[in-house]
């Protein structure tokens, strides 16, 4: 059990999901039962944050050893440069919003310096690319896949102008909606 006073339900049970972003398809779930939960995951030598998404995606590969090419989505709680390693070495993809306190984040994304109202700042190493966007707030995004290309659509957040977004942000929204399928 967990207690969350913020928290309209203040009580509640702590499962992590692996499901699927357009038919809300569970493919693999983990309880969590405190301490006993973190010391049975796989590669210790990562922060739980990092290990928790390996661990499910492991469970998946179970099942389907041949399967590669997924591609995971990730809230900012588990989005880290290490986990995009680990997932990449096992064929599989990572868009996720990110903290800007992570560790291994250069001081570029972590305080970029926007000129105008909306700008995008991005870094890349490798096949991981760290974007940092900004329309009203900024937003910390990493992907092992996509680019940094623009796309012009309409907000109303931005009263109803045309805007360019980066493609991540519109991959990362349109996916991360069909995790709530799954609730």
């Amino acid at each position: 059990m967990k207690y969350n006073p913020i928290k309209p339900t203040k009580w509640g049970i702590r499962i992590y999901v692996l499901a699927d972003s357009n038919t809300g398809y569970v493919y693999s779930a983990l309880s969590y039962y405190g301490s006993i939960t973190s010391e049975s995951l796989i590669r210790p030598d990562l922060p739980v944050s990092s290990r928790i998404p390996l661990d499910l995606y492991r469970k998946l590969l179970d099942n389907g050893p041949n399967a590669k090419g997924y591609h995971m989505f990730t809230d900012r709680y588990y989005t880290s440069i290490p986990l995009s390693e680990q997932l990449l070495e096992m064929n599989c993809f990572l868009i996720g919003t990110m903290k800007t306190n992570r560790k291994y984040l250069r001081t570029v994304i972590k305080k970029p310096q926007f000129v105008r109202r909306r700008k995008t700042v991005a870094y890349g190493k490798g096949k991981t690319l760290v974007l940092a966007w900004k329309c009203k707030r900024i937003v910390n995004l990493l992907s092992t896949r996509n680019e940094a290309g623009l796309i012009s659509v309409h907000r109303r957040v931005c009263d109803g102008e045309l805007v360019r977004i980066p493609k991540m942000v519109i991959d990362y929204i349109k996916n991360m909606r069909g995790v709530y399928l799954a609730d």
